[in-house]
């Protein structure tokens, strides 16, 4: 099964998409949502791990299902053809908002751990920079290296 995220990008397998929103996942829960159920749930806690696995694995396949009936049609298209210019440039107004804030505190809380765990005399700056001029490198060539960065990085 091969998904093309992109109409001029490399096919990758669902698979790969699988290990970048699980990558995302993980990453998002780290930064903000462990400390909150470790907080709460305390000992309890692994078993949102668990439930949180099982739904990420059915979201997927539910993504796999859209994107197949759409025959891979952008999102932000999609917007517009349905409900209209209007309603379509305000969708990717808040989406953009809402990934850079998301990739603001990522990238802060990141910095951070960095810093504080393997570089304590390097400054935030410095750490921030190095994580964004990666992070733009790899998005620039393309999805299929995302794809391949994420099942590096999942297991480690």
């Amino acid at each position: 099964m091969e998904i093309s995220i992109m109409p001029t990008s490399k096919k990758i397998s669902l698979i790969e998409v699988y290990f970048i929103m699980l990558l995302s996942l993980g990453i998002t829960n780290h930064v903000i949502l462990i400390p909150l159920i470790l907080q709460y749930a305390g000992r309890d806690a692994w078993m949102g791990t668990l439930l949180t696995m099982i739904l990420h694995i059915g979201w997927v396949y539910i993504l796999f299902f859209i994107m197949k009936r759409t025959q891979q049609q952008s999102i932000f298209g999609w917007f517009k053809d349905c409900f209209g210019s209007v309603i379509g440039w305000i969708f990717v107004i808040i989406t953009t908002l809402y990934f850079f804030w998301m990739s603001m505190v990522i990238l802060r809380e990141t910095a951070t751990w960095i810093r504080v765990t393997y570089l304590p005399q390097t400054p935030k700056t410095v750490v921030s920079l190095v994580i964004i001029l990666l992070c733009v490198y790899v998005a620039n060539n393309g999805i299929r290296s995302i794809a391949i960065i994420s099942g590096i990085l999942l297991p480690i």
